[in-house]
């Protein structure tokens, strides 16, 4: 495949995916599998696939971070895990798959801080 046509092919593939999430997501919801499921599968499917470019593209960067380096981006990824956080560990209406919570009224990490 030349090399001018493959983005075109690779931005095709992505619309076609992102198409059909939605309507995997309600055929995930009508089986019974839970929003938090849902989301840790998309998540960790997105992970598996692009972690293999990472590691072309990256990989001896990665390899010279510092330890001080390496846990601010686990604390960042911890605080917006914070955020994203189901509404009903707090005692509140848990949010629905395939919205943000805000969209639909669920506290990010500002409003538990407020």
């Amino acid at each position: 495949m030349p090399a001018r046509v493959l983005p075109f092919v690779v931005l095709g593939f992505g619309v076609v995916v992102v198409s059909f999430a939605a309507i995997l997501i309600r055929f995930a919801l009508a089986e019974g599998a839970s929003s938090l499921a849902i989301a840790a599968i998309r998540l960790t499917v997105a992970a598996a696939v692009l972690a293999p470019f990472v590691w072309l593209r990256a990989g001896a960067e990665i390899l010279r971070l510092r330890r001080r380096e390496l846990g601010l981006c686990a604390l960042s990824g911890a605080l917006l895990a914070m955020d994203h956080f189901p509404r009903t560990h707090f005692g509140r209406q848990q949010h629905r798959a395939g919205y943000h919570q805000c969209a639909v009224g669920g506290a990010g990490l500002g409003d538990l801080l407020a």
